[in-house]
């Protein structure tokens, strides 16, 4: 959102993208902190190129009388929102995972070795419970 403070001057309509999981630490507090300065924006999260086509075809609708950046904004919501599944539209899907009981989870815990990112001096093994063992690691 590095653009976030010229942009949103120039009183155009404005749409956000994130692709999901690709940059979701800077889109949220940036997309609300867009929204808290009361720039209308339409903001899309997906990993679905489609999603954001679907939402930029409201750009069309710009020449159309009455279409303000503030009117966008919230067609570019609806339409966004479209694009959601409804409930009951999905069917969960078998899960084939057969899980260990507690005592051969906790016998395989006790046989790995974890890390910690950013507890603890680093390289230093430590045992927890029952006998788990974790080496934290600088971040």
């Amino acid at each position: 959102m590095g653009l976030g403070n010229l942009l949103p001057q120039i009183g155009k309509p404005l749409m956000v993208a994130n692709e999901f999981l690709g940059g979701c630490g800077s889109f949220l507090p940036g997309v609300t902190a867009l929204g808290k300065r009361d720039i209308p924006l339409a903001a899309v999260s997906s990993t679905r190129l489609e999603d954001l086509v679907t939402v930029a075809r409201v750009f069309a609708e710009v020449t159309k009388p009455g279409r303000t950046p503030a009117a966008f904004a919230p067609r570019g919501e609806e339409v966004y929102r479209q694009t959601f599944p409804t409930p009951g539209d999905r069917k969960n899907r078998e899960d084939k995972v057969t899980l260990a009981g507690s005592s051969e989870g906790l016998r395989r815990w006790k046989e790995s070795t974890f890390l910690i990112v950013g507890a603890g001096p680093p390289g230093t093994e430590r045992t927890f419970l029952n006998g788990i063992k974790a080496v934290p690691i600088s971040p």
